[in-house]
Parts: structure tokens; sequence; C-alpha cells
């Protein structure tokens, strides 16, 4: 600090000749701080308006100016930043009380002061990002000379959606921003961590309720607010994506919160997937027999959710296909619950189910094997490994793959991801075909294997799919690995696509 600064510095602490009386905050955190009018004019335009002659208000020869919605701490650092500049007591402040000053800061009208906190939280990112990502991230937006941060923000959900869900305070997010994250194509996170996340959110939205942890204690005073609280976030959950024994033990206990024609569809979805083949009489006989006289599905549910003493419910079902689980010797289940969100937001129809159809370990690397069983398939969900790396990389092709010629194939619905790290399934990078290519978003000739774009991703050429495999950014938006080089695939399996 220069000795000019200094010299303000000592005028604020001596307090000499003031004429400015700063009543700042609410009881019992109120404070009153004295000023000097000129200072404050000449540093803030907001103060230059504020003190002016038209607007301010005195008594006793001194200028009265009152800012309950500031807290006292606040204040102070920013007083003392109108008065000499100094930032080094920012580091009495956690990252939570940077969202203070920057919005004080702006309502003042200093924005050097707002772009140098914004570069200090762009440096230290990693330092709050799980303590106190949702205040800051909903400051930003709210604030016009963030837009740096709010960029670094934004880049940084689309890269990783599930971020969002990991802060400690998510809870502080509106209900509008809780939708667009819920829209996002993938939340990196099993459905059920989703639906477990919103319910906490919405609980959190009703601070006056008291919510035991076990929901069969709650009453309608617990389950009609939250019902009104959650009736849009609901509708972005893919329920579909959910295990039966993941909606029996979560969802099937809040079931006073939706809808009941939602819930009856729901429940629905569960038993037309895979209904028991050999139904016990004694359980069944009540509801799947000539002699029940059911005219429609809405009979069955209306008995499975009103009648308390039938013995039939969700979890007797032990065959209902798990949509998050996949017959593959490269990816887990973690995979597969993002993969299929990509694929049943691209189709707009819920993924059902993936059926093997071809596994190098077991069919080899023959293009001829590639063509006679997977031509007139469609869609379907290409995945290989990349020979000595952990390197997953994978596409999903709605069309079928099969041709008389050589030619490209359109459609505005094949991507291709990777997994760089392998088993991780949080770290991925993932691209569509670009609205300029649609007319090349697949290519297919006799002598390659699967081949998006024009070698964004392609399996072997010649006979072989093993060698010469390519990625490179070319027809789709985002490249998905960072070696141009050609490679060779350790294995690969495609996969059928099951749609509802």
């Amino acid at each position: 600090m220069n000795t000019t600064l200094e010299n303000y510095a000592k005028i604020l602490k001596d307090s000499d000749e003031y004429n400015v009386i700063i009543k700042i905050g609410q009881e019992p955190n109120l404070k009153n701080f004295n000023a000097h009018s000129i200072i404050l004019r000449a540093q803030s335009p907001y103060f230059h308006a504020a003190l002016s002659r038209e607007w301010r208000r005195e008594e006793n020869g001194k200028i009265l100016f009152e800012k309950p919605n500031v807290s006292p701490k606040t204040f102070e650092f920013i007083l003392k930043y109108l008065y000499s500049g100094d930032t080094i007591t920012l580091n009495d402040f956690n990252y939570e009380e940077f969202v203070d000053i920057i919005i004080a800061a702006d309502e003042f009208i200093l924005h050097d002061l707002v772009s140098y906190i914004e570069q200090k939280l762009l440096l230290s990112y990693n330092s709050w990002s799980k303590q106190c990502f949702a205040k800051i991230y909903k400051c930003v937006l709210r604030q016009e000379f963030c837009k740096e941060l709010q960029t670094f923000l934004e880049e940084k959900i689309y890269e990783k959606p599930m971020i969002i869900w990991e802060s400690e305070d998510f809870t502080l997010l509106d209900e509008e921003t809780i939708v667009k994250f819920l829209r996002l194509e993938d939340h990196c996170m099993n459905e059920i961590d989703v639906w477990n996340n919103v319910k906490t959110w919405g609980i959190a939205q009703n601070p006056t309720i008291t919510f035991d942890e076990n929901p069969r204690n709650w009453t309608e005073e617990n389950f009609l607010p939250l019902k009104e609280t959650l009736s849009q976030c609901i509708n972005f959950i893919q329920f579909s994506l959910i295990t039966t024994d993941e909606f029996y033990n979560h969802i099937k206990p809040y079931k006073q919160i939706f809808p009941q024609d939602f819930y009856e569809e729901l429940l629905w979805g569960y038993i037309k997937n895979d209904e028991p083949k050999k139904p016990s009489p004694k359980k069944f006989s009540s509801l799947f027999t000539n002699e029940a006289k059911i005219k429609s599905y809405s009979d069955v549910i209306r008995d499975l959710v009103q009648n308390t003493h039938n013995t039939w419910n969700i979890q007797n079902t032990q065959n209902i296909r798990n949509s998050t689980q996949i017959d593959s010797g490269i990816i887990g289940n973690n995979h597969i619950s993002l993969i299929s969100r990509w694929i049943s937001e691209t189709m707009n129809r819920p993924c059902h189910s993936f059926s093997l159809i071809m596994n190098s370990n077991i069919d080899g690397f023959s293009s001829q094997v590639f063509k006679r069983k997977c031509d007139e398939i469609r869609p379907t969900l290409v995945i290989l490994t990349v020979e000595d790396t952990n390197e997953i990389l994978g596409g999903f092709n709605p069309l079928k793959w099969g041709s008389r010629k050589e030619c490209w194939k359109e459609t505005r619905d094949s991507f291709i991801f990777s997994f760089p790290d392998g088993q991780d399934h949080t770290n991925y990078r993932f691209s569509r075909v670009s609205p300029l290519y649609e007319k090349k978003a697949i290519y297919r000739s006799e002598l390659n294997g699967p081949n998006f774009g024009g070698g964004d991703l392609t399996l072997g050429r010649q006979t072989s799919l093993k060698r010469d495999c390519i990625c490179v950014q070319t027809n789709y938006m985002t490249p998905i690995r960072d070696d141009p080089d050609y490679f060779r695939a350790s294995s690969f399996e495609i996969f059928e696509v099951h749609m509802l």
C-alpha cells in the first residue's frame, strides 16, 4: 500500500471530521460506521448518488444512511477498500462470505472489486467447489460482471453434471435451476441417486415442517407440501432407469407425493416389462385371472395401490429387467446407466435393455462376421477397448449398418463417447454429430466395421476390425480422444438396443 492510501486508511481509522453515519445490518447484528461523504462519493457511483443533496437525509449536521441488507463484517471490508484499496483482509473471510461481498460490491457499483474476487474464486475453485458450489453459482447467475466465472462454472457442469449434486449446499438452488440440471442429457449418477437428491432438495424447501427420517411416520402435513414442491421436478426424472428393488425401497414409500395416474403408470411399467411366468394362484388370482373381470391395467394398478391387504407387491417380482444392467465384459452398470440416459434423451423414448449380438472374444474381429450379425440390426451400441491402455470408446447408431454399396448415412441421433480412465464412469467425453455433417454421420463399407463420421470413431479396416482403428474429430462436434494415431482394439462388443 502506498503512502497516500495509508493516509486515507488513517482517516477512516481516526474518523476525524466524519460527516456520515452509516447504519449497517439488522438486529441483533447491527453496527454504525463513521465515514466521509467526499471519499465515498468519489470512490463509488452508488454513494455519489445516494449521498447527493437531492437524496441524502441529515440530522444534527450528519448525513444518516441505512443499509440493512448488508452485514457489518462485509461492509467493514468494503469501507476499508473504498478508503485504501486494501484487499488483504479478504483472508479473514470464507468462500461463502465472498458471495456476500460480491453482492454488496455489485450494489455499490465497485466493478474492480467484483472482478478481483471473481479471479480469486477462479484460482481457488478446487478449495470451494464441494463446500459452496451452489451458493456461488446462484450468485454469479445474477451478477452482470461475473460472466467469466459464470462461464467457467457452466463448463464444469457440462463436463461433469453430477458436480452440482456433490455440492454440500445444493439445496440452496431454486426450482428453475434444479429442473435445468435434471434436463441435462446426463447426470453421471445412478437415477436413484438423482431421485434421492431431488427429494432431499424438496424437503429442504419446507423448513417449517418436521420430516421424520421414516416416511411411514409421515402425515398429510408432510406429503402435501413435498408433493407441491416436487410437482415439476418429478417430470424430468427417468424412473425407467431405476431398478425394481430401488423402486420398492426408495420410491414406493413416497407414493403419496406422486399424482395418482403418474404413479399407476410408473408401477405398471415394472409389471408389463416382465410379468411373472408362473404366478402363484393365491397371490395373483384376484388380479390376473378371468374371474377378476379386469377391463384395463388401471384396474390392476388401483388394486395394488389401494388394497393394503394384498400380498403382492413390487418386491415379489424378481425377474423384472434392470435397464441399468448389461451383459458386458467391458463396461459396468454405472457406465450403462449413463449411456442409457444419453440414448433415452436422444431417441425421446426410454431405453429398456441391451442384447449382446457380437463379442470379439467369441466371434473374433472379422468384418464379415460383423456384416452377417449386425447389418440388419437397429439401433446398436458399440463398445471397444484400446490395446495397452485403460481407454473405453463407444458409439450409438440409430440406423441399420447394412447397405448394398459403400455410402454415407444421414442421422442427427448418433453419438460417440469415451471413458479415458476406463472404469471411472465419472470421467467421460461425449460428442454428437455436427449439424453441418448430419448427412455424413455414419459410413458403411464392407471392408470396415462400425464407422462413425469420417474417422471420428472407426473400428478397423480391410478384413480385421482389430487393426488400424482411428478416432479423430471430423464430422462430430468434439474429439473424444487426444491421440490422432491409429490404434489396435483389444476387444469390442456390439449390442442391440431395445426401446420402450
